[in-house]
């Protein structure tokens, strides 16, 4: 993407999400109508991991059962426990930014400053997490995750959750 904006190239921006599960692939259909396609909740959830992506201003997103598989070669950081439309059962999702060992250092302490947030949040101690995230932005300036629990801090702080909130953010949208 760099070199191409170098280049004055229009830059191309993606999201994908990545999940790890039991799935039907192949050609599916009949004699006179076949497609060569992928289904299964797995499946599912996926699609619904990408389109989140767009929700926390991330472009490489996994589930927990694929972070589980690769977590001694990428470097992820927990972005939240979610439902998804359609799928009842809370899953941790992480946002994949680099291979192992590759953070910079400004990542670094941005990430580690974001899992102090998460940690206030889910104890509901919604003005001290607020500030985590806030600081997550020095070192990570634009960051969407931060910015969206910044935005959720505030709407808790005035509309608290119910008392048996869970901690689970449910999507709305697909």
């Amino acid at each position: 993407r760099q070199q191409w904006k170098e280049e004055g190239k229009v830059e191309l921006f993606h999201r994908i999400a990545i999940n790890t599960g039991q799935m039907v692939v192949g050609n599916m259909g009949s004699r006179n109508r076949m497609d060569y396609t992928i289904m299964g909740n797995s499946v599912n959830l996926a699609a619904r991991l990408e389109g989140a992506n767009k929700m926390y201003g991330t472009e490489l997103m996994m589930s927990e059962m694929t972070f589980a598989q690769c977590k001694d070669t990428v470097e992820g950081r927990e972005l939240d426990q979610i439902r998804v439309v359609g799928i009842n059962q809370p899953i941790k999702i992480y946002e994949i930014v680099s291979k192992r060992g590759e953070l910079r250092p400004n990542q670094e302490k941005g990430f580690a400053t974001f899992e102090q947030g998460i940690e206030l949040y889910r104890q509901q101690e919604w003005e001290k997490a607020q500030e985590w995230f806030t600081n997550t932005l020095e070192y990570l300036p634009a960051d969407g995750p931060a910015n969206i629990f910044i935005q959720r801090c505030q709407q808790y702080q005035m509309h608290p959750p119910p008392a048996d909130w869970d901690g689970v953010f449910t999507a709305s949208s697909k």
